[in-house]
């Protein structure tokens, strides 16, 4: 029931933003978030390969492993290499590809915010659910464990839609997240904590998205 809610609030915010943004902008977040849920959908141990890559890379450069290749010391690169840890690993890897939709969801709104807004806040509002939707499809199952075809994405993720009764945990369910321990208590009966944290967004979204009185002169 709580991930029902979850979506829910989810695709309202985006619904809120879409209502403000208009047609256009939306349109771009669209094919954004779309391009990064076929990505994710098609490859993505591919894309987690790729996140721990970069994040070993970068802590190689930290750790002055570059400056011993430069210096032809191997073995001190080498060890400095085994000794970074992969950090997208067993129920840890959903974040990599948690993290892949929420920067693709940024990207699309800080573009969107380029194209000049056509004036159809019904249009948009829907198209910001659709939105809210996708990226819903993309990182609940790895929070909750439902399997992906119960949040389907017709043409990329066929499914029977989400069920009221808390979602199938038939096989191909997808693997739940490994929360660190300071996240851990999102999940406190069920998730509700995270449910309670998404409303209060969604409460101030609706504040912050509110029509501004003009000062009369």
């Amino acid at each position: 029931m709580y991930i029902i809610i979850l979506l829910a609030v989810i695709m309202a915010i985006f619904g809120i933003v879409g209502f403000r943004r208009g047609i256009w902008p939306e349109i771009v977040s669209l094919i954004i978030l779309l391009v990064a849920f076929v990505v994710v959908e098609r490859n993505p141990q591919r894309l987690i390969g790729y996140m721990n890559a970069l994040y070993i890379g970068f802590q190689l450069v930290l750790k002055s492993g570059l400056n011993d290749l430069s210096a032809g010391d191997l073995d001190s690169a080498a060890a400095k290499l085994r000794s970074v840890e992969r950090p997208f690993q067993g129920g840890s890897q959903g974040f990599a590809l948690l993290a892949i939709m929420v920067a693709a969801a940024v990207a699309g709104y800080a573009l969107g915010k380029l194209v000049k807004s056509g004036k159809s806040p019904i249009g948009g509002s829907l198209l910001g659910l659709l939105n809210g939707y996708i990226l819903s499809a993309a990182f609940l199952p790895w929070l909750s464990g439902l399997s992906a075809r119960d949040l389907p994405v017709p043409f990329i993720r066929p499914g029977d839609g989400l069920m009221l009764g808390g979602g199938s945990q038939a096989a191909g369910a997808a693997q739940r997240l490994t929360l660190p321990p300071v996240l851990d208590w999102l999940t406190l009966r069920g998730g509700l904590p995270l449910v309670l944290l998404l409303a209060l967004l969604f409460v101030f979204a609706v504040w912050r998205m509110r029509p501004k009185k003009t000062q009369r002169s």
